[in-house]
């Protein structure tokens, strides 16, 4: 399972995690977890599903506990929050989660980013052009990375970046969303 594997790199680390585990557990999300959604009824939606039809995913897309995400094995960008949040929580690393969209919230993104070593380190494993692991000397430098690269690969010149709570497990899109407007 996957949270047993998570546990286990914990436990090996030493909670010294950041130069080999990281890296480790990046690849462990980006090989174990497919990008996708599962609905309501728990039909599976491949990456190209979700591009192709949007419909489906407004009416029917709740965000995954950790638990389920481990078991289901397909999330999207607001699920692999959720357990990278549960990552960096269980090694007692401080992470804030953000959300990041056009300004019509037509297109959106959440991202992780944590506090170690008086340095702040943005962790990306849901938009996979930018996939990694990337070192800043503050929080806005940080936020402002992702904010050029979002308008780059999206052009778009009208954001909003805005921090979130981890949301309760089963909101779905349109609650979720809500808090962005």
């Amino acid at each position: 399972m996957i949270l047993e594997s998570i546990d286990k790199l914990i436990q090996e680390s030493n909670n010294n995690f950041l130069s080999y585990n990281t890296k480790e557990f990046l690849n462990y999300l980006n090989t174990e977890i497919k990008y996708g959604f599962i609905d309501k009824n728990n039909r599976i939606y491949k990456e190209k599903e979700v591009k192709e039809d949007n419909s489906n995913w407004v009416d029917n897309y709740t965000i995954q506990t950790k638990d389920r995400l481990s078991k289901t094995k397909i999330g999207h960008c607001w699920d692999f929050v959720e357990l990278e949040r549960f990552y960096f929580n269980k090694n007692n690393i401080k992470c804030k989660s953000y959300f990041i969209g056009d300004k019509d919230l037509n297109i959106t993104h959440t991202f992780l980013i944590y506090f170690l070593d008086k340095k702040v380190y943005w962790i990306e494993s849901a938009w996979f052009k930018l996939n990694g692991e990337y070192e800043f000397n503050s929080e806005s430098e940080c936020l402002n990375f992702v904010k050029s690269k979002f308008k780059q690969h999206n052009n778009y010149n009208s954001i909003i970046l805005k921090e979130y709570s981890e949301p309760k497990s089963n909101t779905n899109q349109l609650e979720f969303m809500e808090q962005f407007k």
